[in-house]
């Protein structure tokens, strides 16, 4: 009995020791851990340039930004290869001569170290690009004369090619078309001008008297008889119209002495001196005028302006 009790106090040891073992492993941390600090870095000893340019090539003049890249850089000292050379971080070179040009950029940090970057050939300059040339304004015309009405079609010849226009026809009309047409209604002779503009400049072309207009064949042709062209004053002088083309109305006229729009009037001379008498015919196509004299003759007293003749229908 006594045995059998030694055994399991024993047992129940051995228990307690394993579980005071286990619970001891299970919250042991070990020793603090000792932080080491990181040195820095050392400073770099040979810094190399970096830069860019652009553009790279073109015509002469050819100017050129270059742009400097390099961490802490305190001093530049560029070398354009061109004999030009400049101290600015971004500076600007123009190259006036054609060429392959090599570029040298040389830094300074605030640490005082130096050191240079080439690029070879990153230049490149061709020839110079020929001013475009200012625009010579002119024009031709398929007609430059005929009879009323009278259509003319415009060429815009001016060189170089403009990209805009302006056309002055001579009777008031205008347009922008590059190879207008225009109807000229009535006789006379127009003056055309033509103004052109391009990205250069502008140039304006006239062309004076250029279209000369003849009446409408469809126009009446004035003409008249008198019964007496010289008389002893006072006589009368019948009038006759004798127009060709149909004209639907007429002024007969003695300037600054009388008028009248009868077809056939009668003039009645009071007072000697010559007189221009002018019929003008006119339709919807256009009119015409014609003018002959008559002579007044006598010792009549000279009558008062406005009576020295007059119109009766």
């Amino acid at each position: 009995m006594r045995r059998t009790q030694l055994l399991s106090a024993g047992i129940l040891l051995l228990t307690l020791v394993c579980i005071a073992s286990t619970v001891s492993a299970m919250n042991y941390q070990g020793p603090p851990t000792q932080t080491i600090p990181t040195p820095p870095p050392s400073p770099t000893t040979n810094p190399l340039p970096s830069f860019a340019m652009f553009p790279q090539s073109g015509p002469a003049p050819h100017s050129v930004l270059f742009l400097d890249y390099t961490p802490n850089a305190k001093e530049w000292q560029w070398d354009f290869g061109d004999g030009g050379t400049s101290s600015l971080q971004y500076p600007t070179h123009i190259y006036n001569r054609t060429g392959l040009y090599t570029v040298s950029l040389t830094v300074t940090t605030w640490a005082g170290q130096t050191s240079t970057t080439t690029e070879y050939h990153c230049i490149r300059v061709t020839e110079p690009v020929p001013p475009a040339p200012t625009p010579v304004a002119n024009f031709t015309a398929n007609a430059t004369g005929g009879q009323a009405p009278l259509g003319v079609q415009f060429t815009d010849t001016s060189s170089p090619s403009p990209y805009h226009r302006w056309w002055q026809f001579g009777d008031g009309a205008t347009s922008t078309d590059v190879n207008p047409v225009h109807t000229y209604e009535r006789t006379g002779a127009y003056t055309v001008n033509l103004t052109v503009w391009t990205p250069i400049g502008q140039s304006t072309v006239s062309k004076l008297a250029y279209v000369t207009v003849g009446p409408d064949p469809r126009a009446p042709v004035a003409n008249f008889t008198m019964s007496r062209s010289l008389g002893a004053v006072p006589f009368f002088v019948r009038l006759t119209d004798t127009s060709t083309g149909n004209p639907t109305s007429w002024r007969w006229e003695i300037p600054n002495l009388g008028w009248t729009t009868t077809r056939n009037p009668t003039l009645y001379v009071r007072s000697p001196g010559n007189y221009a008498l002018t019929l003008t015919a006119t339709n919807a196509y256009g009119s015409s005028q014609m003018t002959k004299n008559i002579t007044g003759t006598g010792s009549a007293p000279r009558a008062a302006k406005g009576d020295a003749v007059s119109f009766a229908g």
